[in-house]
């Protein structure tokens, strides 16, 4: 079986609005999903934001806002 190794996608720094304004795809299979965003193919993004909501304790949850929009973020591992 031949494995080939994917190369780690680019994070772009983008605002909150443009995740929620674009469309998002769904790839089948291993290939990454990824918000079209002009002519970009965006799958990782460097968010940074203000935290306008304390996390709730019992499901791990935040809201940042860039200044822009807001969104809503899960933590799966209590680490905070």
């Amino acid at each position: 079986m031949e494995q080939s190794i994917k190369q780690r996608q680019i994070a772009y720094k983008i605002s909150l609005s443009d995740i929620h304004t674009n469309d998002f795809i769904k790839q089948e299979g291993w290939e990454p999903n990824y918000i079209m965003c002009g002519d970009k193919k965006i799958s990782r993004v460097n968010l940074i934001g203000t935290v306008i909501s304390p996390i709730n304790s019992e499901q791990n949850y935040l809201v940042i806002d860039d200044g822009k929009s807001n969104i809503v973020l899960r933590q799966f591992e209590n680490g905070l």
